[in-house]
């Protein structure tokens, strides 16, 4: 499952951004140089998650953006749909639409991937993946049993 870079450098300023105390308020420039993103571009992403209400914009020499609700209420869907708003759709690997063609050799297989994939789109917070979080795997249980026991 492929995201578009929108999503992507979104969901980086966004774990960036949860990496600090909650209430800061960082400019574009900044969280473009520190998270190594495109200043232009993200000061245009930035401005639609403000939109969607996953930032906040406050405009001034002290102003910047922050996150409105706090990392742990952020899931990774969330940011990926603001962009995206199939992002979490069975995608088909072969090209078709969606993947439901019952006679597809790869539809098994991708729909137990994208099961996995989507739970911890859906499961998996901005606290989960920030740079400072508390030192807890964001990897889901399904994720890691199934290393484990594959081995």
């Amino acid at each position: 499952m492929l995201f578009t870079k929108s999503a992507e450098y979104a969901l980086r300023a966004m774990a960036h951004l949860a990496s600090y105390p909650q209430g800061t308020l960082l400019m574009a420039k900044q969280i473009a140089k520190e998270a190594k993103l495109p200043s232009q571009f993200l000061a245009k992403l930035l401005q639609h998650l403000a939109q969607k209400g996953l930032l906040r914009s406050v405009k001034g020499p002290r102003g910047g953006f922050g996150l409105v609700p706090r990392a742990a209420q952020i899931r990774l869907a969330d940011v990926l749909q603001s962009f995206d708003p199939g992002a979490c759709e069975r995608a088909c690997p072969l090209g078709e639409p969606r993947c439901e063609a019952p006679g597809c050799q790869m539809h098994d297989g991708w729909e137990a991937l994208h099961s996995l994939i989507i739970k911890y789109l859906e499961q998996t917070t901005l606290a989960d993946i920030s740079p400072l979080r508390p030192s807890r795997s964001p990897i889901p249980s399904a994720f890691s049993a199934r290393s484990k026991g594959s081995r």
